[in-house]
């Protein structure tokens, strides 16, 4: 196993993903995916006074904050919350079961709530939080209003973890002995 590394370090491979990989892929996930969604509770809320703003990428995950401690990912399938506006005065927010809020699980399963400024101002974060360049919002309406816009994102993830430490000690030093380092590692993951 050791030389595997040194070896992955020398001569990395590289895959392509192709756009009929990406759809095969999508359709053998779509019943899982589905069930998932159909497992969580629903909350629709719908706002009189307050606008929402969406984006490029409209759906939020809440990240799971076990997986995010120890250093894994979230997605659809182990979100906390998946938050999505759905128009300029309704947002849906998909939570797993046992992340319903106290004072909202006596209400059932799926269920409608009125609006606030404090449920606006999350949704139009989770907007600005999940654009990769572009902020919509209806002409009439300025729900953006004292957010720091940030600037469009070239990549679409960055790993921040120290990948190094989850090496082996012992194929650390053979990186090491061979001359590769920490910093060579995160090289290989931008390329």
């Amino acid at each position: 196993m050791n030389r595997e590394w040194e070896g992955l370090f020398r001569d990395p491979f590289r895959l392509e993903a192709r756009a009929e990989h990406h759809m095969q892929h999508l359709a053998d996930m779509l019943p899982r995916v589905t069930q998932s969604l159909l497992d969580r509770s629903w909350l629709l809320t719908v706002y009189e006074r307050k606008a929402l703003a969406t984006s490029d990428h409209p759906v939020y995950v809440v990240p799971n904050e076990e997986l995010t401690r120890t250093g894994r990912g979230t997605g659809i399938a182990n979100a906390t919350v998946i938050h999505a506006p759905l128009t300029r005065r309704h947002s849906l927010a998909m939570y797993q079961p046992s992340a319903v809020p106290t004072e909202l699980a006596a209400l059932g399963r799926d269920f409608r709530w009125p609006g606030v400024t404090k449920t606006a101002l999350y949704s139009n974060s989770c907007a600005v939080n999940s654009a990769r360049r572009f902020l919509f919002h209806h002409p009439d309406d300025a729900p953006l209003t004292g957010f720091d816009l940030p600037q469009p994102r070239e990549r679409e993830g960055l790993v921040n973890a120290q990948l190094w430490g989850w090496i082996a000690e012992d194929d650390r030093q053979l990186l090491l002995d061979a001359g590769f380092g920490p910093d060579d590692l995160a090289a290989l993951l931008e390329q």
